[in-house]
C-alpha cells in the first residue's frame, strides 16, 4: 500500500513539473 501511495504522489509530482514546463513554454513563445 505505501508503495502504490508514493507512485501516485511521484506521478503527481512528475505531472506537475511537466505542467510547469509547458506553461513557461507557452508563455515564452507567447502563442
Amino acid at each position: 500500500m505505501s508503495l502504490a501511495y508514493e507512485s501516485v504522489v511521484f506521478s503527481f509530482f512528475i505531472g506537475g513539473v511537466i505542467g510547469v514546463f509547458f506553461a513557461l513554454r507557452v508563455d515564452k513563445f507567447d502563442w
